[in-house]
């Protein structure tokens, strides 16, 4: 039977066709009163007066669905947790809430981090104090400070007056054993009455040779100056070592070189050592001094090197020190520490020989032999230290007094050297 719109009128079979989405597939009830439902005898309800829109806009609902029966120009009922009636301040309280758990969970984070980082990975406590030389009132700094106030950049920023309120005359007095003053009279003597001497102070002398600078004669080491002439470097670039050592050439050459005039220096550029042909000990790393007395296990490592330095009643057989005078005494600050069988030292000077005499300046004059006005009275007077070249090794006492053998032979190198 065709739709009709009077709802009154009932259908008579059963709707053709599929049934569609949400409509129950029973007989059709469309008209059914929303009211209670009628019983045999009861009196049928007013019909509405409720105006029905038109189909089109009817809302397409059913009885099964949730909504059935409620009229598009009804007022929708609200959810229970909508946010329909939401005030627009409570955006700025909805992402205040986000930053601040976005912060709570960072500081989380860093905490656990922090936590972790000290169950897992904690190291022990170093019961180490900051680096310090040893008790001495002579050198009381360390070799990091004075190179610091020594350096390059320094001299540039004060013209070197830092350097020279921090090195004199204490240096100049007792790191030279090769001066005038030491060797033609009774030394130096400081206010408080000790003689200072390089034998005393060797581990001062080394880890303030940058002082030299102080007399304003000789720039300064560059302060990677051990890193451009270690043994490594010079394998794949000895050019650059090559150029900053120009100027202490003359500490390492043979049968000549400078250490009389220019020992101070010589100390300064002691990784230029690592210039010598053949096999020869390589001068100390510069950080030496702070590894040795914080007792490193490096300091151990790199001391055992220089073990061919020892001198003294119970080393047997020569040491290599004549050789590799230099660079031993580069190696002092093994004294700091018990881990290793190195231990620089040097016996007073002039504790086998004597002084070299006066007459001994115009008697080996560099001028009168190489014009040929040498006389033997070079010869004769340099017969003294024979047995510091000695082979004998009975007879060899460079090991019982390096410092004054060191001291002849820097009067006697034109014996040697022109042969006479």
């Amino acid at each position: 039977m065709p739709y009709s719109d009077n709802p009154n009128q009932s259908f008579v079979g059963p709707p053709t066709g599929p049934p569609l989405r949400g409509r129950p597939t029973g007989p059709p009830t469309r008209g059914r009163p929303t009211g209670p439902p009628r019983y045999p005898g009861q009196a049928l309800p007013p019909p509405s007066t409720a105006v029905v829109p038109p189909p089109s806009q009817q809302l397409d609902t059913y009885e099964n669905e949730p909504g059935a029966g409620t009229s598009s120009y009804e007022t929708p009922r609200q959810a229970k947790y909508s946010t329909a009636n939401l005030r627009q301040s409570g955006n700025w309280r909805k992402y205040g809430c986000i930053c601040l758990m976005f912060l709570l969970f960072v500081a989380f984070g860093i905490g656990l981090s922090i936590l972790i980082d000290k169950v897992f990975f904690k190291e022990e406590e170093s019961t180490e104090q900051p680096f310090a030389p040893v008790d001495n009132s002579t050198f009381p700094g360390s070799k990091q400070a004075v190179d610091g106030t020594c350096s390059s950049n320094a001299f540039k920023e004060d013209g070197g007056q830092g350097c020279q309120l921090l090195c004199e005359p204490t240096f100049h007095d007792c790191c030279d054993p090769f001066s005038e003053s030491r060797l033609y009279t009774n030394g130096s003597i400081f206010p408080n009455g000790t003689n200072c001497t390089l034998d005393r102070e060797l581990r001062g002398c080394v880890s303030y040779s940058k002082c030299q600078a102080s007399e304003n004669i000789y720039d300064p080491a560059p302060s990677g100056l051990a890193d451009y002439c270690s043994m490594e470097r010079l394998a794949q670039d000895p050019t650059s070592c090559q150029t900053i050592c120009q100027v202490a050439s003359c500490c390492n050459s043979y049968p000549r070189n400078c250490l009389e005039d220019k020992f101070d220096m010589c100390l300064d550029y002691a990784s230029c050592q690592n210039l010598r042909e053949g096999t020869p000990l390589p001068a100390a790393p510069s950080n030496l001094d702070e590894l040795c007395f914080n007792n490193d296990k490096e300091c151990e490592i790199i001391c055992d090197k220089a073990e061919c330095c020892n001198i003294g009643p119970d080393v047997t057989g020569k040491s290599c020190l004549q050789e590799n005078f230099i660079s031993c005494l580069s190696y002092a600050a093994c004294s700091y520490t018990n881990e290793t069988k190195t231990d620089i030292v040097l016996p007073p000077q002039f504790s086998v020989l004597p002084k070299p005499p006066n007459d001994i300046i115009n008697a080996c004059d560099d001028s009168r032999a190489s014009e040929g006005q040498y006389t033997t009275s070079c010869t004769d007077l340099c017969t003294t230290m024979e047995c510091c070249m000695s082979e004998d090794e009975n007879e060899y006492c460079f090991d019982k007094d390096p410092l004054g053998c060191m001291a002849w032979y820097q009067q006697c190198q034109s014996q040697m050297t022109f042969g006479q």
